[in-house]
């Protein structure tokens, strides 16, 4: 990941990249790695569900948050997950799954929007907004899907903001900031 991102830096204007720092740190260690400096916005996209510890991940991405910050947050939908399972017919896993039992496995492992509010309250931040992201193209494969059309993107939009539809969907992605 590190090469491509150099690779993309390469390419881009230098008031861009005078802008962007890489560094070497886990996410436990990354307050440290950047010497304690929060920032106005903190993202972890596609990252916590290969992670073990939800609460651990949460707290430590609140650290790099400074005191009006943001946090956004992309990750696996735990209510969605059954219905992954189910299209394979693994039905050992959808009974799993409905009984509330998580999934150690990292392909596996996903977060429902309850638990990840509790996780924002006891890191004293507000959930603003959350939305859910995939909700009728997760089962085409992205070489299927081929160019989006207009109805689909709108489609996408307006699931996204509406319960039931985002609440069954892929992906989950929040938006929270300090109390």
């Amino acid at each position: 990941m590190r090469t491509i991102m150099r690779e993309t830096l390469d390419n881009c204007p230098k008031a861009v990249t005078d802008r962007i720092h890489l560094l070497d740190a886990n996410l436990q260690g990354a307050s440290q790695a950047v010497g304690g400096q929060g920032y106005d916005l903190v993202m972890c996209h596609a990252v916590l569900m290969y992670l073990p510890d939800l609460a651990s991940s949460i707290t430590a991405l609140t650290g790099l948050m400074n005191k009006t910050g943001r946090l956004s947050v992309v990750t696996r939908n735990k209510a969605a997950q059954v219905f992954k399972y189910a299209e394979r017919s693994d039905w050992n896993s959808v009974l799993g799954a409905l009984r509330g039992e998580r999934s150690e496995h990292p392909l596996h492992r996903a977060h429902a929007i309850q638990e990840l509010q509790e996780e924002l309250d006891r890191n004293d931040l507000d959930l603003d907004i959350w939305y859910g992201v995939r909700t009728f193209t997760e089962s085409y494969a992205d070489d299927t899907l081929g160019q989006p059309d207009e109805e689909l993107l709108a489609a996408e939009i307006m699931a996204a903001k509406m319960s039931p539809y985002r609440d069954i969907s892929h992906l989950i992605h929040l938006m929270a900031r300090r109390r």
